[in-house]
Formats: C-alpha cells, sequence, structure tokens
C-alpha cells in the first residue's frame, strides 16, 4: 500500500543490556510493515544491528549521546512535527512520563512490557508471558491490555514453521543458544558441565552465540574439552539461518527470553531456565503449561547431563503436542489487529497483489 502512516520503534540493545528488546521490535515491524513506513529510534547500534534494522525498516534515528534520556521525548516529537503515528516502546526506561509526553492526540502509544513496574498511559500494553494476568499492571482506564501467548511477538520465519507439524523419532543433535550478548557466559558455563558425560546419543552440538557476546575465545575453548562429539559454533545468525539450525536439533538448551519462544515454533525438548528477574514470568508459564523442562535459575543449575539422560528415555511427543497447542503461528493476526484499531488515519489507495494478505485478514 503506498502513502502509509508513519510508526516509530523505540529499543535500545548491547553487550550490557542484551539485544532482546531490539530483536523483539524487530519482530513486531516485520508484522505490520505492510501497513506502515517504519522507522527506528536507537543509540550506539552496532553495525550488525543497524543491518538487521535497516532491513526491516526503511530509516534508521540515532539518538545523540548528549541527549538525555529526560530529553529524548521532546527531541523525538520535534523530528516528526506533527505528523499522524504510532510509537512502539520496548525497554525498561520509557516509564509513565515518557509515554505520557510522547502520547497526543496524533500520536499514539504502544508499550511492549515484561516487567510491569510503573503505571501505563500507554493506549495498549502487549506482554506475550504465557498466563500472565491484567491485575499486575497500573493502566489507564483507556489503555488496552494484550496478555498471553495469542500476542507471541516471532519474527516470520517463526510464525511459518510453527504451523508445520514435526515428529521427533531419535535424538541426536543438541542446540544451545543464550542470546545475543550472554553477559554471565552461560554457554560457556553449559559446555563445561556437559564435558563431563554427555549422553552417548547425541553426536552433534549447535552452539550459536550472538554479536554482542564479549566471551568468544572461552566459548570456543569450552568447545574443545568434548571427544567424539561434531561441535559448530555460529555466530551472527540470519532468522532464516537461526530456523534452519533449530530445525536440525533434537533437543536444546535456552533461556526463558525471546530464543525460547522461537525454538518452541521448532517444537522439541527444551531445557530452560532465567537468569535474570524479567525472564520469571515467561519461566514459570511455560513450566506450568509442561512445554519446556524447568530448571529454574541458570546461573546456579549444574544437572544437565542428568536431565538430557531423562528426556532420551522419554517420548517428546508429550511435550511437542502442548507446544504446537500454544505456540501455532496466529499472533501475527492478533498484533496486526492492535495496530489496525489505533490507526485512525485511513488512506484510500488502488490495491494490489501485495495487498492480498492484508484483504485476507480484514
Amino acid at each position: 500500500m503506498e502513502n502509509r502512516p508513519d510508526l516509530y520503534l523505540r529499543a535500545d540493545g548491547n553487550s550490557d543490556i542484551g539485544l532482546g528488546h531490539i530483536f523483539r521490535m524487530l519482530s513486531i515491524g516485520g508484522m505490520v510493515r505492510d501497513l506502515y513506513t517504519l522507522h527506528f529510534f536507537t543509540r550506539k547500534p552496532s553495525a550488525s544491528i543497524e543491518k538487521a534494522i535497516l532491513n526491516v525498516c526503511s530509516s534508521l534515528v540515532l539518538i545523540p549521546d548528549a541527549i538525555q534520556i529526560s530529553e529524548e521525548t521532546d527531541w523525538m516529537v520535534s523530528l516528526i512535527d506533527g505528523r499522524h503515528t504510532i510509537f512502539v516502546l520496548d525497554g525498561y526506561n520509557f516509564d509513565t512520563e515518557y509515554q505520557r509526553t510522547l502520547r497526543s492526540p496524533t500520536s499514539k502509544v504502544i508499550s511492549i512490557d515484561d516487567v510491569y513496574s510503573y503505571h501505563f498511559v500507554a493506549d495498549a500494553v502487549i506482554n506475550h508471558a504465557p498466563a500472565i494476568n491484567r491485575s499486575l499492571y497500573s493502566l489507564e482506564e483507556y489503555t488496552r491490555f494484550c496478555g498471553g501467548l495469542k500476542y507471541a511477538i516471532l519474527q516470520a520465519q517463526f510464525l511459518d514453521i510453527a504451523k508445520a507439524k514435526r515428529e521427533i523419532t531419535s535424538i541426536q543433535k543438541l542446540f544451545i543458544c543464550f542470546g545475543g550478548a550472554d553477559f554471565n557466559n552461560l554457554t560457556t558455563k553449559v559446555l563445561h558441565l556437559l564435558a563431563q558425560g554427555l549422553p552417548e546419543q547425541i553426536k552433534e552440538i549447535c552452539v550459536v552465540i550472538g554479536g554482542a557476546n564479549t566471551f568468544k575465545r572461552e566459548v570456543q575453548a569450552a568447545s574443545r574439552k568434548f571427544s567424539g562429539v561434531n561441535i559448530h559454533i555460529y555466530e551472527n545468525l540470519s532468522s532464516e539461518e537461526m530456523v534452519e539450525k533449530m530445525c536440525s536439533a533434537q533437543v536444546a538448551i535456552l533461556p526463558s527470553s525471546t530464543i525460547l519462544y522461537e525454538a518452541l515454533t521448532v517444537k522439541m525438548p527444551i531445557i530452560s531456565g532465567y537468569y535474570v528477574e524479567n525472564q520469571l514470568s515467561v519461566y514459570h508459564g511455560f513450566t506450568e503449561l509442561g512445554l519446556i523442562y524447568g530448571v529454574g535459575d541458570i546461573n546456579k543449575f549444574q544437572n544437565y547431563v542428568t536431565l538430557l539422560h531423562e528426556i532420551l528415555r522419554s517420548n517428546p511427543k508429550k511435550m511437542t503436542d502442548q507446544q504446537a497447542r500454544y505456540i501455532n503461528g496466529s499472533s501475527k493476526k492478533n498484533i496486526r489487529r492492535i495496530f489496525w484499531e489505533l490507526t485512525e488515519q485511513y488512506q484510500l489507495c488502488a490495491a494490489s497483489l501485495k495487498d492480498l494478505e492484508l484483504f485476507f485478514d480484514w
């Protein structure tokens, strides 16, 4: 569609805070990019993150270091100059006052949030944690709460694979990933623990690390502790490559973050825990639904070998059937509906084949 309204995405990511906010925002952008012209506001992105953003968005706007967080919203609004738009925020600095400054008669605000630590004046709040409860939030009466797995924020490749059936007949390959930064160096820790007695049925390990990982040498050194096992270390994979590597594995070790949602679309036994507080609601929700093997605090858990032996003795079908039930690729339609309902400015234009999916959804 031509003459699309503007949509402004705001998130940061680096080796200190991880890249989850950035990639979750890009997933949102991918879901609605045919409806809007997308612009991304961020601070100090790496070269790989700049590339990822520009693969989805029409423009990348770098926020200068001289502009403090308290001045940021006024600066952003001055660039938009009164145009009708929607701001989408994903990060823990975008509090009540931040939302209030951006929201106006011509600007709507959507907050992506998983910590509910302040009052929300946004037009909509999205939290895709399983079994999340509206009562945990302090919201304005007009604020729409969109919670649970029906709003799972995923990239297109994972939404597609979620619709496919999968049957696991044997478990021979293990997939390990602790996100884009892994600031606790959990990848190295888990590899050292697995090297003490990896089940002989597992012949191959696929390790994925992100561009913000500062422990690459330690990961490589830990991978050399194994004998008789093929270990492959990959870095900065695209979403297409990530789907391919996940689909080639039959079991995974992952944190309860964005990467867990992605792996659940592939459908396989998953060992998962948390290492920061904002992962707790996701972790407990998926554990209670029986979609993962929950291990609690990953910083402390040691018994991966024992748990892998247990998984190898079990039938994975019960877990993968549950995963397929809850993560089924339908969330894109639900998230797009939020944006449609907040967009007040509609324009007439000639329809084309590119609008076929949009017309079908309507």
